[in-house]
C-alpha cells in the first residue's frame, strides 16, 4: 500500500516537473514571437523608408533629365531600385509566416 502511494507521488512529481518545463518552453516561444514581430515591424518601416527614398530619387531623376544630368541620377535610381526589390523580396519571404494579428 505504501509502495503504491509512493509510486503515485513520484508520478505526480514527475508530471509537475514536466509541466514546469513545458511552461518555461512556452514562455520562451512567446518571447521569441514578440521579438520576431518587432523585427518584422522594423523591416516594414525600413521598407517604407526605402520606397519613399526610391520615389524621391525617381522625381530627382525626372528633374535632372530635363537639365541633362540623367547619367548620375540613373545610377542612383538603379541602385535604389535594386535595394527596394531586395527588401520587397525579403518581406514577401517573411510573410510566409503570418505574424500580423
Amino acid at each position: 500500500m505504501e509502495s503504491a502511494r509512493s509510486l503515485h507521488l513520484d508520478s505526480l512529481k514527475i508530471a509537475t516537473l514536466e509541466l514546469v518545463c513545458d511552461k518555461d518552453s512556452l514562455q520562451k516561444v512567446c518571447e521569441e514571437e514578440a521579438l520576431l514581430k518587432n523585427l518584422l515591424d522594423s523591416l516594414y518601416i525600413e521598407l517604407e523608408n526605402i520606397k519613399n527614398e526610391h520615389e524621391e530619387l525617381k522625381e530627382k531623376e525626372a528633374k535632372t533629365k530635363s537639365v541633362g544630368e540623367s547619367k548620375v541620377t540613373g545610377t542612383l535610381y538603379s541602385e535604389s531600385r535594386l535595394s527596394v526589390e531586395q527588401y520587397i523580396n525579403f518581406v514577401k519571404a517573411l510573410k510566409v509566416v503570418n505574424w500580423q494579428e
